[in-house]
């Protein structure tokens, strides 16, 4: 997932900004998807979004509001 694509190009990274410098496809840790998901399915842990699948109601709000564009809805 891309939380491994992270952690993987961007290990020494911290978020937000440090991330933004170096990696193009990293979670920003903002925060904007946990603040604004409906069905509270979003946490952010580590600096990564988390979805918990049998949370989420598939409403794509998340993938249209992410900064980054690297949360995708697959029904």
């Amino acid at each position: 997932g891309l939380g491994d694509v992270y952690k993987r190009q961007c290990s020494s990274c911290d978020k937000g900004a440090a991330v933004m410098k170096v990696c193009d496809e990293g979670c920003i840790g903002c925060m904007k998807c946990q603040r604004e998901c409906p069905a509270d399915a979003i946490v952010i842990k580590d600096s990564l979004a988390r979805i918990d699948v049998s949370k989420c109601v598939q409403c794509g709000h998340c993938s249209d509001i992410c900064p980054r564009h690297i949360i995708k809805v697959q029904n």
